[in-house]
């Protein structure tokens, strides 16, 4: 399998998003078409092992993003703060929304 996040989960996660392989490609001109089609052919021909995989990433990112937050509270509080102050999106704490594109939007089946 592969780690989480890495080239291969990022692509299953842009192809779940509705991209294309060319607009993958695009996305990640570090991977050549060839290295994009057989991670999707992978993820296809393992579709349930994968999707298991990348759900547990998901929650065992949750849970580090909590803990983050519990251990760290102060310093998430301040970080709200000035994240409101300056009205940018996603004022949540420590590890925000903004670090979830990484691992992708929950699974849904094309």
């Amino acid at each position: 399998m592969f780690a989480n996040p890495s080239p291969a989960s990022s692509v299953v996660h842009a192809f779940l998003r509705g991209e294309s392989p060319e607009g993958i490609a695009e996305s990640f001109p570090a991977l050549e078409l060839e290295q994009i089609f057989g991670a999707l052919t992978f993820y296809m021909a393992n579709r349930d092992l994968v999707d298991r995989y990348l759900s547990e990433g998901r929650r065992e990112f949750e849970a580090l993003r909590q803990e983050a937050r519990r251990n760290n509270s102060s310093l998430c509080m301040k970080l709200a703060e000035a994240r409101r102050r300056s009205q940018m999106p996603g004022a949540r704490g420590c590890v925000s929304a903004s670090v979830t594109p990484l691992l992708g939007p929950p699974l849904t089946k094309p």
